[in-house]
């Protein structure tokens, strides 16, 4: 709800059907509009009917976690450490990390932001004693169609993927749902995601 508002409308957690278009292979091609039409019927998160037993979907729709499913599962490891471990605990799921508190010599963790060329090298590294960071960007899931590139954060408006995007915004906040929500409302803001950012009050990194 919060990410929907906050996007307005760009970001839907109902948007899963995307992959049935979109697979960011050697074998994409651009989807038609008539395709793009025929699957956006079925995303409107406000459809989704669920209690403590169950969620229930209208047919055809998906959910789709990416953008806070790994950030809030991060969070929950770093709370779940066990307690003789201390405060001395990093938790890194594929990049979305937290620390619950500095090294057990008190330094600083050192976390690296990858380079966008996904080669492995390191941008920036930050240090870390406590809090989170996460990344959102696709530089791992891309595909250039007649020249033109197109990243894998889809528009739930539109059903193709934000244009004009960056290629990956890292934010530190105090917890890594926090840091998610905000790296992936950036990207979605696409040329415009270092302005945004600017207005969050959480420090942040942009590789255009």
């Amino acid at each position: 709800d919060v990410l929907w508002q906050e996007s307005q409308g760009v970001f839907d957690i109902s948007s899963g059907i995307f992959r049935t278009l979109w697979t960011f292979d050697a074998s994409q091609e651009l989807p038609s509009q008539t395709d793009i039409d025929a699957v956006l019927g079925s995303v409107d998160w406000k459809r989704i009917r669920y209690d403590q037993k169950q969620i229930v979907l209208p047919q055809g729709m998906q959910i789709d976690f990416g953008g806070i499913g790994k950030e809030y599962a991060a969070d929950c490891c770093a709370a779940l450490a066990p307690t003789e471990l201390g405060n001395h605990v990093l938790v890194n799921l594929g990049g979305d990390i937290v620390a619950k508190g500095p090294r057990a010599d008190s330094s600083p963790w050192q976390v690296g932001i990858e380079h966008k060329s996904g080669e492995g090298a390191v941008w920036k590294t930050l240090p870390l004693s406590g809090g989170a960071v996460a990344t959102s960007g696709d530089v791992y899931k891309s595909v250039v169609i007649d020249g033109k590139r197109y990243g894998h954060i889809i528009s739930a408006l539109t059903g193709y993927p934000v244009p004009d995007s960056v290629s990956t915004v890292t934010v530190a906040a105090p917890n890594c749902t926090e840091a998610g929500i905000l790296s992936t409302l950036a990207i979605l803001q696409g040329a415009d995601a270092g302005s945004f950012l600017k207005g969050c009050e959480r420090p942040f990194w942009v590789q255009e």
